[in-house]
This record gives structure tokens, sequence and C-alpha cells, in this order.
């Protein structure tokens, strides 16, 4: 069975769902809206306007396919984080 079914990556389906897998190496400029993104992994620059008292960092995306919510997290180079959920109506702060 090695090989037969292929690696799931986030374009195409494989031994789980493309729904499963995130994007890589997206990049969100200092003005750029992010209520709207889709699950992935991004790269952030300093002074984003969307994300409170932001430097650069990486900000994940999740989105639960079963019960319908997306996660943001955001860790910074300083070693902070932030996270906010959406539970289908709006975005809470940032904590």
């Amino acid at each position: 069975m090695g090989g037969l079914i292929g690696i799931a990556t986030s374009t195409q389906n494989g031994l789980v769902s493309k729904k499963w897998c995130f994007p890589k190496g997206m990049a969100v400029t200092p003005e750029q809206e992010i209520n709207n993104l889709e699950a992935g992994i991004y790269s952030v620059g300093a002074g984003n306007t969307n994300i409170p008292n932001s430097s650069t960092g990486v900000l994940f995306v999740d989105t639960d396919l079963t019960y319908g919510y997306k996660i943001q997290r955001f860790y910074d180079t300083k070693g902070s984080n932030k996270y906010r959920i959406n539970t289908g109506s709006s975005w809470q702060d940032w904590k």
C-alpha cells in the first residue's frame, strides 16, 4: 500500500482531506484585513493595524469544520502571544 495514497497538501487530497492541511508561506501586510483569512500560517510584519500592539510574528488561523468556528493565534518574536475566537457571528477581542 505504500505510495498508493498520496500525501495530502493544501491543494490536493491524500490520506486525509486537503481541507485539513494548512497552506504555508503566506504574508500579511501591515494594513491588510485579517478577519476573513483562510486557515493557514501567515507571516505578520510589525505594526499590523488589526493586531493590537503587534510586532513581527506569525499568525496561525485554524477553522474547526465540525463546529464552525475560527481561531487566530499570534506569536511575536518577543515571545508574546495573543488569540481570538469567532464562533460564527463576530470576532472576540484579542486576549
